[in-house]
């Protein structure tokens, strides 16, 4: 194994520990390394067969974390949703008050 393969595999290792963690700053300073490493392995069939599996296992890790975010952005969505509708009652059944308006709502969201 190179040391430019090695190193290519420590920052897939380090893009790895950074999704693990959401520590988005430290993906965004591995970007143009890991841009580098792309265009390396799209001339250099030997590099590419050596990072591929590191390669392809962040791809579905990622592809996890996003999918992973896009539910928590759906369910912040129907909660907000719920909470519109949601007040108070008095004795004789008749809305009472509005607990949280959608504005409000929208703003935290």
């Amino acid at each position: 194994m190179t040391d430019q393969t090695q190193h290519a595999l420590d920052l897939l290792d380090r893009a790895r520990q950074a999704t693990l963690c959401g520590d988005y700053r430290a993906l965004d300073q591995l970007s143009a390394p890991l841009k580098a490493i792309t265009e390396k392995a799209s001339t250099d069939a030997a590099f590419a067969a050596a990072i591929r599996p590191a390669a392809e296992r962040n791809a579905r890790l990622l592809q996890m974390a996003l999918n992973g975010i896009e539910n928590v952005r759906k369910r912040l969505v129907d909660q907000k949703q719920q909470m519109a509708n949601f007040g108070t009652y008095d004795a004789a059944g008749h809305h009472a008050v509005h607990v949280m308006r959608p504005e409000a709502l929208q703003q935290k969201i």
